[in-house]
């Protein structure tokens, strides 16, 4: 399963790992498998600001309201109100079907929007997205931003990596996946390094180094892959080890050690890096994710 901001990115939607994300919008998270190109699947939040601040569950109450008012089977789940219906655009010959989730004092509107005449040609196609739908909705969390929650990167994260890795590397994207096979994504970072090319207050230029070898780290171990940790703090691209709720942030790798005057040694550092991520994995102190595998 993976894990997505939608919204303010103070909420999550759990969904099986076929989908990737996009934001549209402030508001807005595209959801799609490249598998399925029939139909885009929208996921809006918005919160209301209810007359008395104490009441929690306005939005929740307000749609099993607007269900019974407009005669439509409600379904409750995990805190959470919502019912379905369809809508039919007939001036762009579209299918959208909508549903509408009442969650705390959010309303979440869920719309999959397909070409009509294949939704009518296509029904279990169309019943199968539907039902992926239904059952991502008891997914849907309120994150905690005292804890660390670790989310699966939306499209733009992993296109800021590959422009950051081009750009400082001074490769074609292309040429990517080729440098970190043949290991010559470390050694050019450590030329770099070397002929001191960024000074201290480089910060962005530094990072972007960082990226790189978090890039390389990740294609030469599976056992790693991107992620997005968001807290208290902020929202940052780091790297997820396995199955647990082990973090490192490669952005600043290079950049602190330079910051502190350190002299850099990426092969020690790499190494080092396996070896001390190996005797936390196998310690039994860190969370078992069912997401992000």
């Amino acid at each position: 399963m993976k894990l997505f901001e939608i919204g303010d990115g103070l909420k999550s939607i759990k969904v099986s790992n076929n989908y990737f994300a996009e934001r549209e919008n402030d508001r807005t998270v595209i959801l799609y498998d490249p598998e399925i190109d029939f139909a885009e699947i929208r996921v809006s939040v918005i919160t209301v600001e209810p007359k008395d601040n104490s009441d929690l569950q306005a939005m929740y109450r307000r749609v099993i309201e607007l269900a019974k008012e407009k005669e439509i089977k409600v379904n409750i789940v995990d805190e959470k109100s919502y019912y379905n219906y369809v809508e039919q655009n007939q001036e762009e010959d579209l299918t959208i079907f909508y549903f509408e989730v009442g969650y705390f004092n959010h309303l979440i509107i869920i719309s999959i929007t397909i070409n009509t005449e294949y939704s009518q040609n296509n029904e279990e196609n169309v019943e199968n997205i539907l039902s992926d739908v239904d059952s991502f909705i008891s997914t849907i969390k309120e994150i905690n931003l005292e804890s660390q929650n670790i989310f699966e990167p939306i499209y733009s994260d992993f296109d800021d990596i590959n422009e950051r890795i081009k750009k400082i590397l001074k490769i074609s994207e292309d040429e990517i996946d080729s440098y970190h096979d043949t290991d010559k994504t470390i050694h050019l970072i450590q030329k770099i390094i070397d002929e001191n090319t960024f000074q201290v207050d480089s910060i962005y230029e530094l990072q972007s180094l960082g990226i790189a070898l978090g890039d390389y780290i990740q294609f030469k171990n599976n056992d790693f892959h991107w992620a997005v940790v968001r807290d208290e703090y902020g929202r940052d691209i780091c790297l997820q080890y396995k199955t647990l709720a082990i973090t490192i942030f490669p952005m600043t790798m290079i950049s602190k050690r330079i910051e502190e005057g350190e002299k850099i040694n990426l092969s020690e550092i790499y190494s080092n890096l396996l070896h001390k991520i190996n005797e936390l994995s196998i310690s039994g102190d860190f969370a078992q994710l069912d997401h992000n595998t």
